[in-house]
């Protein structure tokens, strides 16, 4: 007779030893590298832009960036957060 499946049944490895956590981990993280790789080519054929331009973050972004760190600190309880023109780095069409 079969055994039954089912969520207390641990799947084994070819060994008869178990793969839990770590097997979990891995797959789970093959599973989301997998899914980056269709939607960037998906974006490459639909877009006709490279990879890398959806992929790479620009300079441009980094001010989009420090301004929503520093809205969520605000809305979590005004913690000291310094002004916007205190950023090391210069504006976009600056320097």
């Amino acid at each position: 007779m079969g055994q039954a499946s089912g969520p207390g049944r641990r799947t084994s490895l070819s060994d008869g030893r178990s793969a839990g956590v770590p097997g979990a981990a891995i797959c789970t993280s093959l599973g989301y590298v997998l899914t980056l790789a269709m939607c960037a080519y998906a974006y490459a054929r639909l877009s006709g832009n490279p990879i890398y331009e959806a992929l790479v973050p620009r300079r441009s972004d980094v001010r989009l960036y420090t301004d929503a760190v520093r809205n969520v600190f605000r809305r979590l309880g005004g913690l000291p957060v310094p002004p916007a023109s205190s950023s090391p780095l210069p504006r976009e069409g600056e320097g």
